[in-house]
């Protein structure tokens, strides 16, 4: 059995997270690092809001 230090946190989202950090830092590139996500996954997400 592997052991952390730290148990690793699987944190969720929203897509007005991604809306709030695209607007935020402006870069999608950015933004789908932050979230481990493709950058197709974002740019729909923000066409599908209206944001692009």
């Amino acid at each position: 059995m592997t052991e952390y230090m730290n148990e690793p946190i699987n944190y969720e989202f929203t897509e007005q997270d991604i809306i709030d950090e695209y607007i935020r830092c402006g870069d999608i590139r950015k933004v789908a690092g932050i979230y481990c996500l493709e950058k197709k996954s974002v740019k729909s997400i923000l066409k599908n809001e209206g944001v692009l």
